[in-house]
Formats: structure tokens, C-alpha cells, sequence
């Protein structure tokens, strides 16, 4: 296969949520299949899943080669070499990852760890968004992801309704946020949902734009549409 390692990067970027040197979701597996690659991976503990789908268009020469591992470290690696490469050579061998280009070679041995995966049994799309089989839709918002970046804080309660409003609390202090809303759906609706904030952060650091969150009377999916691909956060809410 050729592609642009910008566009490689950007797909390990948006299924691992890296920080620092360790990605939320690690291994991921990207099911290159004959409609694009495939995504579906859970963190460990199951709070977030990732589903998605990256098109073909994003490589320059591509073929279906079924699953392949990827870790940290490959991203890593294309976020440090092949700067000068407008697109590269990415071969999947029988034992491992090859990235070639100009000036700059790398391989890693495919990992045997296990990747934990979504049922796909348990889940249904709404208007194309992934949520947990068992839930319906309350309400969904499209609002700046940026409105979700929330520092000092270990937990924030989104209230939803006629009005988005975040809620952060501490020991000793009350914060709210009015987030601004681009458009909703079924916004008569009302509830809430207590979340972990560091998941959020590591969603609002991979995106930009605007995105859709759609709200269930349990997990919450984040989600991000282009043209190019289509990617989906659910996040499992805390439990007091």
C-alpha cells in the first residue's frame, strides 16, 4: 500500500487517543476490508469504545489485507520520521509492519496482544451514529468540541435539555458552563450524565470542528464526520 503518512498518523491518532507515550486504546486493530478500514476497539476497562471507519480515499494505493495490530510505537514513529515523504510504502508481512520511504525505513513485529473489541450484537446506529443496543436516543447536540475541554477536574455532569450545561464540582467549589449549541434533535428531552473528564480531554485534544454528541439514558457518542472517514467515542457514564 501507498499513503500519505500524515493521513496514517491521523487515523492511529483518532483510534489510540495518545498522551505522552501511551495510547488510551492500545493495541488497535484496523480491518483494512474491501469498504475501508474498519475500526472497533475498547480501552481495557471498557469505559470508551472506539467505531469507526477510515475510506480508501485516504491512501494513494490500497489493498484489503484483513486485520493488523498496531501499538503505540508506530505512531510514535510516524509522528517522528518521514517528515520529508509526501507518501510512503506501508506493507503488512506475515510477522510484521513495514513503513518505508525516501530516506526513513521502520518495522515492528506484529504484536500478539489482544485487542478488546465492542460486540457487535450490542450495538445499533441511530441515523448512522454507534449506541449500546439496549438504550435509545434522549437527545443530541452539535456543538465546538472544544465546549468539552475540561481541566482540574475529575468528573463533569453534562445536563441536557432545552439548554447543554456542564457541572464540575469539588470538595470546596461549584463550576458551570453554558455550552454553546450549533443544532439538536429532540432537545425537549431532559437529563444528565456523570462523566470522567480525562477521557473527554483525550477525545477534545484528537478533534477539531464541531462534532455530534448524542445522549442515551446510559453512554454518551461523541462523533466526528468528514468526508474521508467517520469516527465514534461512546463513553460509559460514572456510577456514584
Amino acid at each position: 500500500m501507498r499513503v500519505d503518512p500524515v493521513n496514517l498518523e491521523k487515523i492511529l491518532k483518532l483510534t489510540m487517543l495518545p498522551k505522552a507515550k501511551k495510547g488510551f486504546i492500545e493495541p488497535v486493530s484496523l480491518n483494512f476490508t474491501d469498504d475501508g478500514v474498519k475500526v472497533n476497539c475498547t480501552d481495557p476497562a471498557r469505559v470508551m469504545a472506539v467505531i469507526g471507519n477510515f475510506k480508501k480515499s485516504m491512501f494513494t494505493e490500497y489493498k484489503a489485507v484483513g486485520e493488523v495490530k498496531f501499538t503505540n510505537t508506530v505512531y510514535a514513529m510516524l509522528k517522528q520520521l518521514f517528515k520529508q515523504d509526501s507518501e510512503i510504502t506501508f506493507k503488512v508481512l506475515e510477522d510484521r509492519i513495514v513503513l518505508e520511504g525516501s530516506r526513513d525505513y521502520y518495522d515492528e513485529y506484529l504484536t500478539t496482544e489482544e485487542v478488546n473489541t465492542f460486540p457487535e450484537s450490542s450495538l445499533k446506529f441511530v441515523d448512522g451514529i454507534p449506541i449500546p443496543a439496549s438504550t435509545e436516543v434522549k437527545a443530541v447536540y452539535v456543538i465546538p468540541v472544544k465546549n468539552l475541554a475540561f481541566k482540574g477536574f475529575d468528573r463533569v455532569e453534562l445536563n441536557y435539555g432545552s439548554e447543554l450545561k456542564a457541572v464540575l464540582r469539588t470538595e470546596t467549589s461549584t463550576m458551570r458552563r453554558k455550552i454553546e449549541i450549533v443544532s439538536s434533535i429532540n432537545a425537549e428531552n431532559s437529563g444528565s450524565v456523570l462523566l470522567p473528564t480525562d477521557i473527554l480531554n483525550r477525545v477534545v485534544q484528537v478533534l477539531d470542528g464541531n462534532v455530534r454528541v448524542t445522549f442515551t439514558e446510559g453512554p454518551i457518542t461523541i462523533s466526528k464526520i468528514t468526508e474521508n472517514y467517520s469516527i465514534h467515542y461512546i463513553i460509559a457514564p460514572l456510577v456514584e
